[in-house]
């Protein structure tokens, strides 16, 4: 599709007054505004909104929809929790290195032989537990919201 045949069937949405518009937060990837859009389709008409530096898109819903444009917003607006799940990852991974840690200090004590001392392992396996109410902690905090 031309750009000129794009601006052809996409139309900036007007028709809400302001006040009742949702505030939209910027693009999450450029950190540019975006704008609500009305997209004429050969078969549905859809609103989204569309970055205005990158072109990022939101969700779209069909225009029949009910509060199709404020959905659009909403989800445009919606910023997944990546902190709590990368908080979550490295607990995962303290807990399953620490468990790792403790079964090879068994196999150290069953196999004297090999030389390995399983005190070492143990020292690790409990720092990295120790780690995990700390991470936890991290959890707790407040965080600076910019959303």
């Amino acid at each position: 599709m031309t750009d000129k045949s794009r601006e052809r069937f996409t139309e900036m949405i007007s028709d809400l007054p302001e006040e009742r518009m949702p505030e939209l937060k910027p693009c999450p990837f450029c950190g540019s505004n975006g704008n609500l859009i009305h997209v004429v389709g050969n078969a549905v008409d859809t609103e989204r909104v569309r970055c205005c530096r990158c072109r990022a898109d939101g969700a779209s819903f069909t225009s029949e929809t009910p509060g199709a444009k404020a959905k659009a917003v909403a989800a445009w607006n919606h910023r997944p929790d990546i902190r709590r799940e990368t908080i979550d990852a490295v607990i995962d991974l303290l807990e399953t290195r620490a468990e790792h840690l403790n079964r090879a200090a068994i196999e150290c004590k069953r196999s004297p032989e090999q030389g390995y001392d399983p005190k070492s392992h143990i020292a690790c396996s409990l720092a990295l537990t120790g780690l995990i109410p700390q991470v936890r902690a991290l959890a707790e905090e407040p965080q600076d919201s910019e959303s």
